[in-house]
């Protein structure tokens, strides 16, 4: 983390963990006296000071939001790369399968629009010049039938005009 910032906050909590380390060597060679009861009563003010000073500085930190699954990841031991890691693959995932869904459902539309113009005809045309030139494929995706049945139909005098 060379050249990585480090902010005030994480300089508090840094000494919270220090103190907190300290204490319990403390409470591992503890001999049975007073004066080591009130040594160790002294950090415990101390370390208790130090969190509500965290606590009153957190205000600042308030509007900063994690999600709540990214949390819960960490606290059960994962790692934050992992949780990325997982989350990109996951969204990599769902589009795909959007993606897939989208062609599906084109390439119905274009087989339902191939037998519609084979069927009725006249319908389709009026549908594509209505529908506009961009909103649908090219007559040449439903095949060659039908590219040539709507060329012909392209070509053709309208009735009544």
């Amino acid at each position: 983390m060379a050249g990585a910032r480090v902010t005030p906050a994480e300089q508090h909590i840094s000494r919270l963990l220090g103190q907190i380390y300290e204490l319990e060597q403390s409470l591992a060679q503890l001999p049975d006296d007073a004066a080591a009861q009130e040594l160790l009563r002294s950090r415990m003010r101390e370390l208790m000071a130090g969190v509500q000073q965290l606590r009153e500085s957190a205000a600042a930190l308030a509007d900063f939001k994690l999600p709540q699954p990214a949390l819960r990841y960490i606290d059960e031991g994962g790692h934050p790369d992992d949780y990325v890691r997982d989350v990109v693959t996951a969204a990599l995932r769902d589009n795909q399968i959007a993606k897939g869904r989208a062609h599906a459902v084109a390439r119905l539309r274009d087989r339902l629009l191939a037998e519609a113009e084979a069927a009725f005809p006249d319908t389709v045309a009026a549908y594509r010049e209505v529908a506009g030139a961009g909103a649908l494929p090219p007559p040449a995706a439903a095949g060659a039938a039908g590219a040539a049945a709507a060329a012909a139909a392209a070509v053709a005098p309208k009735a009544g005009a």
